[in-house]
């Protein structure tokens, strides 16, 4: 549970993020206002010295993290592109909290169960860049066996297309009405029919066998 005021805080650093990505007056922030000018903002590298946790999430997600405008916002930091791309990526500490980017991306970070360890709790992916999300990932706890699962569904129609058990590995696709077991190689699933593995793809929502 988080206290009012880190409540506050956050509402208020989250009425910031919307009103620079979608107030649609502003067609490109870090070209109309320079952020040099203001108190709190930087120009600078997100670098691994200044902290190394935050610095394994700007590698995965945060290409332009070499030119940035970076901005304290009670006790938040917020990060832009210092060439005017819109993209947001927001941390507290060594913790990030959300990425955006306008061109493909959403993501949101935070803890599972009792973790102290921020992870990714729900990625979202505009694969075919139309501005149109077409895809989510998220994690979430088994309350029966308290295994962690990473879900997927790839076509954002509402239903789980995949799962992954985070603390074995183990994927499991739902074809023809349940769960199967999978195996991943070379990029390419496979599974298990009267002792042959068969490839699979997924196509037009399901999973159907590639020969």
């Amino acid at each position: 549970m988080i206290s009012n005021k880190k409540a506050r805080n956050l509402i208020f650093n989250i009425i910031i993020f919307c009103a620079i990505i979608f107030f649609p007056c502003v067609k490109n922030f870090a070209a109309e206002i320079d952020l040099s000018n203001i108190e709190y903002c930087t120009k600078t590298e997100i670098s691994e010295k200044d902290n190394p946790k935050i610095h394994v999430y700007v590698l995965k997600y945060v290409t332009w993290y070499k030119n940035a405008f970076v901005c304290n916002l009670n006790g938040y930091k917020l990060a832009f592109p210092g060439d005017g791309a819109r993209s947001i990526f927001i941390w507290e500490d060594d913790k990030p909290i959300l990425y955006f980017s306008s061109q493909s991306k959403l993501v949101v970070f935070g803890h599972i169960s009792d973790s102290q360890i921020s992870s990714v709790l729900a990625e979202f992916n505009d694969n075919d860049k139309n501005r149109l999300y077409d895809q989510i990932q998220y994690k979430a706890l088994d309350y029966d066996n308290g295994k962690v699962n990473e879900a997927f569904d790839l076509n954002m129609d509402g239903t789980n297309d995949l799962l992954v058990e985070e603390q074995t590995n183990v994927i499991r696709v739902w074809k023809d009405g349940q769960w199967v077991v999978s195996e991943s190689y070379n990029n390419q699933m496979h599974v298990e029919v009267d002792g042959v593995k068969r490839k699979i793809k997924f196509q037009n929502g399901d999973w159907i066998y590639a020969e």
